[in-house]
């Protein structure tokens, strides 16, 4: 399918976001003169609060505020990050974690980096999923969007015709979806790159197997799952991809590979005809709403964490070359996106879990594949959706982009020992972002973000 600009591209501006979870770190030794984050042409239109407006500030807040303002009068004002956190009532023990979460922060010699987006895509975008994928294989990172939520909409493919700009454009497939989740990968086995779309209740979720021509044979599987996320990943080794869907109000389901001549039913309720290649998991009302897929007990098999709303704890799925195995359940409140990373650098997967009207929190592993208790993200709550992890600064140190509703998107530098500074705003404008993505989208080595947001215009930060 031939890829044409974008509009904001063809009318010479810009108007108008982890499948592949990539390398987070490299090498401080290779950024001695540290991070730089491309201004954006839009940058004056990104107006910081100046200090007198923000009102007085000390500690290491200040700090944040000196750094912004001085990249300001360098005219590289810009967007900062991503979080949402909300206020919680909490046990004496909480509030001692809080206090030591919230201690303050070493002098690391490294500047507050200034962030900048690049626009692309609709003003108007009702983004909903990001996913980095390598779609024509020419090794340079491309990026799915999902769009819809409750509406209906076209999921996009996004690629650069130079500096990983996300500037060309194309529809995947011919349907319009009401997509929270999508996902790629080669499902047929024919060198193509196919996707897995995610849907809301009143639309089919589909897998579009890419043909020849670069048109996509789109097919129903099953509908009325309320589906919130799809991953697609080799649970059990055998070199196929499993479909695993997070349904907000029915059973999980995993569909094992190499199954796809298999008929689902179309509808919830109906019983499969012969043997179902599927291992349903969770709870019917557990209201699961993401996923993050990693190996957190270092076994070889990739293990599953399911993020729920209020109603039923989170959980752990341990994997097995059988598929899903011991299940542990997690108190992470009304969580809305998780993410499995490596913060204390132990060589051990972490999860960080974002949340509504809640502090984010931090579950650390500890060396044997279990999670220890959950440590506040900071001292507030917000309306936290979507989580990202990056080296921003080249101190080897991740930090943490927040992507939130209704407020500013707040970004946390890493500290050693796995602890993160307070926030800084991303842009002082309120979002309601929905995905964030990370990758090296401009193929120089340093891990970029992306932002996906709903009723808003996507961002693409540039790490140089």
């Amino acid at each position: 399918m031939e890829r044409s600009p974008s509009p904001s591209r063809r009318n010479g501006t810009f108007d108008s976001t982890l499948v592949a979870r990539p390398p987070l770190f490299t090498a401080p030794e290779d950024r001695a003169q540290g991070h730089r984050l491309r201004r954006a042409a839009f940058a004056p239109e990104l107006q910081r609060k100046t200090q007198a407006e923000r009102g007085p500030a000390d500690g290491p807040r200040a700090a944040v505020y000196t750094a912004l303002d001085a990249a300001s009068d360098h005219k590289e004002s810009g967007a900062i990050v991503q979080t949402q956190m909300h206020t919680h009532h909490a046990s004496a023990v909480f509030l001692a974690t809080l206090a030591a979460a919230c201690a303050p922060a070493p002098d690391t010699g490294l500047p507050t980096p200034a962030l900048h987006g690049i626009p692309f895509g609709p003003a108007d975008s009702l983004t909903t999923a990001l996913t980095p994928v390598d779609f024509d294989g020419d090794g340079t990172l491309d990026l799915g969007v999902g769009t819809g939520k409750h509406e209906p909409a076209p999921n996009m493919l996004y690629t650069s015709s130079e500096g990983g700009l996300l500037d060309l454009e194309e529809q995947l497939g011919e349907e319009l979806d009401s997509t929270f989740g999508l996902a790629f990968g080669d499902l047929d086995r024919d060198g193509r790159m196919d996707f897995v779309a995610a849907n809301d209740v009143s639309y089919h979720n589909r897998i579009c197997l890419q043909q020849i021509d670069g048109g996509f044979d789109c097919r129903a599987w099953w509908r009325g799952w309320q589906s919130r996320d799809i991953d697609l990943v080799d649970l059990n080794g055998d070199g196929l991809l499993e479909l695993i869907f997070t349904n907000k109000y029915q059973l999980d389901q995993i569909f094992f590979g190499g199954n796809l001549d298999w008929e689902p039913p179309i509808y919830v309720g109906q019983e499969p005809d012969g043997d179902s290649p599927m291992q349903a998991f969770g709870h019917r009302q557990r209201g699961s709403v993401a996923a993050a897929i990693g190996d957190v007990d270092l076994d070889g098999s990739p293990d599953v964490v399911i993020a729920t709303r209020e109603t039923q704890p989170s959980a752990l799925h341990y994997g097995t070359p059988d598929g899903l195995g011991e299940t542990r359940y997690l108190k992470l409140g009304s969580t809305r996106a998780v993410l499995l990373v490596d913060v204390d650098d132990d060589g051990a997967l972490d999860l960080l879990a974002g949340n509504l009207m809640q502090p984010n929190l931090l579950l650390r592993n500890r060396g044997d594949g279990t999670l220890g208790p959950p440590e506040p993200v900071g001292p507030q709550a917000h309306n936290t959706w979507a989580l990202g992890a990056l080296d921003l600064d080249g101190d080897g140190l991740l930090d943490l982009i927040e992507g939130n509703a209704r407020e500013p998107d707040r970004v946390h530098m890493g500290l050693p020992g796995g602890r993160f500074d307070e926030p800084f705003e991303l842009d002082a404008v309120d979002s309601d972002t929905r995905a964030i993505a990370v990758g090296d989208f401009d193929d120089d080595g340093d891990q970029d973000f992306v932002v996906g947001r709903y009723g808003q215009q996507d961002l693409l930060f540039l790490v140089e």
